[in-house]
C-alpha cells in the first residue's frame, strides 16, 4: 500500500481522491505605498511579481527596483494573490534596499498575518521599524514568501 492515502485505488503515488488545484501568473501592482497600489512600472529598473498557487500554498517572489522613480513617500507593502487564511502567519527573509539611506538591509522580513491581503515591510526581524518610501528616492525589494490561504 505504499503511497497510497485516503483509498485512492491504485499504486501510482496518488494522495487523496482529488487533484490539487494548481494556477500561477504575475500578481498585478505589487508595490502599495501608504496604502496605495503603486501602476506606473514602465521606468522601473525591474519589475516583477509572480506567483504560484498547488492547492491551499502560495509561493511569491517579488523583484522590484524603482530606480530613480518618485513613488511617493509611506510605508510599504505588497500585493498578494490571494487572501491569506485565518489561521495563516508567515513570515520571510526579503531583502530590501533603501537609497540614500541605509543601502541594503538584508535582515528585513515580510509578514502577512491572518486574513491578510498584502505583506507588511520591516527593516528588521524585530518587526520595530517598518521599511517605507522616500519620495524619488531608490528603493529595491528582493524575494520570495510562501503562505496558506
Amino acid at each position: 500500500m505504499s503511497g497510497i492515502i485516503n483509498s485512492a485505488g491504485s499504486r501510482s503515488g496518488v494522495i487523496g481522491t482529488t487533484e490539487l488545484e494548481y494556477e500561477e501568473g504575475d500578481i498585478t501592482n505589487p508595490l502599495i505605498v501608504g496604502g496605495t497600489p503603486f501602476t506606473s512600472y514602465g521606468s522601473f529598473s525591474v519589475a516583477e511579481a509572480i506567483y504560484k498557487r498547488i492547492g491551499n500554498m502560495v509561493f511569491c517572489s517579488y523583484l522590484l527596483h524603482t530606480g530613480s522613480v518618485d513613488v511617493g513617500t509611506g510605508t510599504f507593502t505588497l500585493a498578494i494573490p490571494f487572501t491569506a487564511s485565518a489561521q495563516n502567519y508567515a513570515l520571510s527573509i526579503i531583502a530590501v534596499y533603501e537609497g540614500g539611506g541605509s543601502g541594503w538591509i538584508r535582515n528585513s522580513v515580510g509578514r502577512i498575518y491572518n486574513g491578510s491581503t498584502a505583506v507588511d515591510l520591516y527593516k528588521d526581524q524585530t518587526q520595530a521599524t517598518v521599511f517605507a518610501g522616500g519620495g524619488g528616492s531608490t528603493r529595491k525589494i528582493y524575494g520570495s514568501l510562501t503562505y496558506y490561504i
